[in-house]
């Protein structure tokens, strides 16, 4: 009897830390009715109905496991991605690293600052979202006239941008590590500011544009 008490006592301590594990860490709210719950291993959930709000830098309330965020779900009924929400890079702007994020079909608008100084490695998008698109885990307007975030995967080496794609967002290809080859055809009427930035001279640039609205400074000072 004394020898199955004091077996019992040990699997008990053994299995209340594992109840405590798969608490929730932290949670709050973010605007009128959406809700964010961080798990502590890396996943933040955000749900609820209606917009996220805008931040200023590091003014997310994540911003605090910056170093320890991997992965981001954003449920159905959460209709916007706010300003600054995943710029997660400390004061010295070093920017920071997600691996996946799920983007559900009631998203239709995403600030431009909304992933700033973020590495994403996967994103993927809902196949009914009416806004967004996600191919080869590039992220595109619908219409695929706006080329808005390359993945920073270390898969790719060479890309060429849709022909139907006539703006390329700020930013768009700064994080990708392995990308030696980018090829930017005369569709390309608008570009944004430093899309290569933190890349070295070993990319070539294929540039098949003559179309004068181009701002190819903005190419090669983002890699000076």
């Amino acid at each position: 009897m004394k020898k199955f008490l004091a077996l019992f006592i040990v699997l008990t301590f053994l299995i209340i830390p594992a109840v405590q594990v798969s608490a929730v860490w932290e949670t709050g709210t973010i605007g009128e009715s959406v809700k964010w719950v961080y798990d502590g291993y890396g996943k933040l959930t955000i749900s609820g109905t209606g917009a996220m709000e805008d931040y200023e830098f590091k003014g997310a309330p994540w911003q605090k496991y910056k170093g320890e965020l991997r992965n981001v779900v954003i449920e159905e009924g959460v209709t916007y991605i706010g300003a600054n929400a995943f710029n997660l890079a400390d004061s010295s702007y070093i920017h920071t690293d997600i691996e996946s994020i799920s983007i559900p079909a009631s998203v239709t608008a995403i600030h431009k600052d909304a992933f700033k100084e973020t590495a994403v490695s996967g994103i993927t998008v809902h196949r009914d979202n009416p806004s967004y698109i996600c191919e080869g885990g590039v992220l595109f307007n619908k219409a695929k006239t706006e080329l808005l975030i390359f993945p920073a995967s270390d898969l790719i080496y060479a890309y060429t941008v849709p022909e139907s794609v006539t703006k390329i967002a700020n930013e768009a290809f700064r994080f990708n590590p392995k990308l030696i080859e980018l090829t930017i055809l005369d569709n390309v009427t608008e570009i944004g500011e430093n899309i290569l930035y933190n890349f070295d001279k070993r990319i070539q640039y294929n540039l098949y544009n003559d179309n004068n609205r181009l701002n190819m400074y903005e190419i090669f000072k983002s890699v000076d």
